[in-house]
């Protein structure tokens, strides 16, 4: 009896620590997945991974590997909810929509998309994201009538339903997303030949990655600050680890003719009996002309200090207190300005503000038709359609009906009577 209580007593240990080591390998695999995403095209596997976020700087950077070669790339946040351009990177797209650091965790919402190529001949794709298995299946596209407004339709099953849906064409970015099935969708392309059907797809996943670090201590306050470690040595505070503290860099050297101060290796100047300094602060800038610079410092054999060469501003800067600043937009002159808000003239409209403004192409922003040299705003943005094509259409039928009757007036006037077809065709057959 004792010794089946024993046996009992072993079996539940037993069973506890199994438990035990189950929930321990489950809560390890979770933490990893939520640093990691595959995505499975065919037979061409990606594996993507979190390195590291940095709200301060609004970036995240992620590890990407296709198989046979791997690359960090750091991205900076965009909006899906509004328009957008991803970036591709060795075959998947991205888009950044959050990054958020702390000294105890890093995260980043992503937005994780592959492009595939649809055909009446290759009607078929399989993806999975994350885990989640998806079916894609090509039904119809068209490249639309005039107005050119192409579309395709695809149908989407994730193992439990297949539903069908229309997509528009976005030919060029910036996108807009479209949310279908759990999947986020942009129809790059949309072609209904005769002889053939096509569109191009990108479809994307949406993923929030998660670090969980240790706790740690910063060794410095502020990044990118520096401090010099001996007179001719300086370290750089930053983060150079895995975890989120800032701490100092390696030490770096000054040159043999410099000394550190205040951080900075600086030149180290002993005016010699034979030279005399042209300027009289290290690194400082002067004015040359309007649009140039010199700078201060020792850029010969001597120990003195003179002017650099020429440095000039770029063409739309002008120089001010030894920097190049962005000149100032002009100000509007008299003839900038009219009265009559909506008036067109020249391929120019009077805006809101009464100033005369260039009338914007096709696809650009606007809440007026006069805005747009269609001279239609649809939905926001100039039309590609032209009303001023169709005034021409009317102007020219106008112009034949007149001619028309001008014609039968004159007829008329000079007694000659309009003849009608069957009359014709009789005279002919009598004669």
């Amino acid at each position: 009896m004792q010794l089946s209580s024993g046996l009992q007593m072993k079996t539940k240990k037993s069973i506890l620590i199994s438990i035990l080591f189950i929930c321990v390998f489950s809560l390890t695999f979770v933490s990893a997945s939520n640093n990691q995403f595959i995505l499975k095209d065919g037979s061409q596997t990606y594996i993507i991974e979190m390195v590291s976020a940095n709200e301060q700087a609004s970036s995240a950077t992620l590890k990407i590997n296709n198989g046979t070669i791997s690359s960090s790339s750091e991205f900076y946040p965009l909006q899906p909810s509004s328009p957008f351009s991803p970036i591709e990177r060795l075959g998947p797209h991205f888009v950044l929509t959050d990054a958020k650091s702390s000294t105890l965790s890093s995260n980043s919402t992503f937005y994780i998309g592959i492009e595939k190529k649809f055909s009446d001949t290759d009607p078929i794709k399989y993806l999975s994201f994350d885990g989640n298995n998806y079916t894609f299946r090509f039904v119809d596209s068209d490249s639309g009538i005039y107005p050119n407004e192409p579309w395709a339709v695809l149908g989407i099953n994730n193992g439990t339903s297949d539903i069908s849906y229309e997509f528009s064409e976005q030919s060029s970015p910036p996108y807009v997303f479209k949310e279908k099935n759990g999947l986020y969708f942009v129809l790059t392309y949309g072609y209904g030949g005769v002889d053939s059907l096509k569109a191009t797809f990108l479809m994307f996943y949406k993923k929030t990655f998660n670090i969980v670090q240790e706790s740690c201590t910063s060794e410095c306050n502020t990044s990118n600050t520096t401090t010099c470690e001996t007179n001719q040595s300086y370290k750089s505070c930053g983060n150079y680890d895995a975890d989120s503290c800032l701490e100092w860099s390696n030490v770096t050297s000054c040159s043999s003719n410099e000394t550190c101060e205040n951080g900075k290796c600086i030149v180290k100047i002993i005016p010699g009996s034979n030279c005399t300094n042209e300027c009289n602060t290290l690194g400082a800038n002067a004015c040359y002309t309007d649009d140039a610079y010199r700078a201060c410092g020792n850029y010969d054999i001597d120990s003195c200090l003179e002017w650099s060469s020429m440095v000039s501003c770029n063409p739309n800067e002008i120089c001010e207190n030894g920097k190049c600043l962005t000149k100032p937009s002009p100000e509007p002159t008299p003839k900038d300005y009219c009265e009559n808000i909506g008036i067109r003239t020249s391929s120019k409209y009077c805006s809101t503000k009464n100033l005369w403004v260039t009338q914007k192409s096709s696809e650009s922003s606007c809440n007026n038709d006069f805005e747009c040299k269609t001279n239609s705003c649809l939905n926001g943005e100039c039309s590609r359609g032209s009303n001023a094509s169709n005034m021409t259409i009317y102007i020219w039928a106008g112009i034949i009906i007149l001619f028309i009757a001008l014609v039968v007036f004159l007829m008329l006037k000079l007694g000659v009577k309009p003849r009608s077809s069957a009359a014709i065709l009789r005279s002919r057959f009598e004669a």
